[in-house]
């Protein structure tokens, strides 16, 4: 399914006509059929995406244009190589992610201590454990990604149910209050009059 597709679907879901959506962003039938029919190269502008997506009350288009977006396709897989050392078979990929969160565990151990005084600068070595220890937690995510991956590749998830989970992930962050979408951020931002 392309983006332009996922929002047909996602308007007529919400029980829109091309005019009613069009109207709701300030923009015209014509385009928003173009929008949907992914005329556009490269789709619409992240500011409409997000505009389709908030008018249509769908985060789900967000994330849809993420996972299809050649950056996430193309790019990220080249700038973060496969981890070092790690075997392809999934048992494997899933120890080496539980070894990662076990390693990120004892450093955010570390770093809570080393913020929980008043001037953390002051703690021995600061910038270098600082540094180690952030590097630490980002072996996390890029980790769970490689099994992700793995798994797919395995036949074992689809991108549909990819795309599910990360949906109920947010709606889980959500609902305790954290990891506020862009969209919720720019709402604030708008309402408080202040830019950022």
């Amino acid at each position: 399914m392309s983006l332009g597709s996922k929002i047909r679907e996602a308007r007529k879901k919400g029980g829109l006509t091309l005019e009613q959506l069009a109207d709701a962003c300030g923009k015209k039938k014509t385009w928003l059929s173009c929008v949907e029919k992914d005329a556009f190269k490269g789709g619409p502008s992240d500011e409409d995406l997000l505009l389709i997506a908030e008018r249509l009350n769908d985060r789900s288009i967000l994330i849809y244009a993420l996972m299809e977006s050649p950056i996430c396709q193309r790019i990220i897989p080249r700038a973060f190589t496969p981890l070092n050392n790690i075997k392809t078979d999934l048992s494997a990929i899933i120890s080496k992610v539980q070894e990662e969160l076990d390693e990120a565990t004892e450093a955010s151990k570390i770093l809570a201590r080393i913020f929980s005084h008043k001037d953390p600068e002051t703690a021995p070595h600061f910038k270098a454990t600082l540094l180690a220890k952030l590097e630490q937690l980002m072996d996390v995510p890029r980790a769970v990604e490689e099994a992700f991956d793995s798994v797919k590749k395995g036949g074992f998830l689809t991108e549909e149910e990819h795309l599910e989970i990360r949906i109920r992930q947010q709606a889980k962050c959500e609902a305790h209050g954290h990891h506020k979408p862009e969209l919720e951020r720019r709402e604030g931002v708008r309402r408080n009059g202040t830019e950022r």
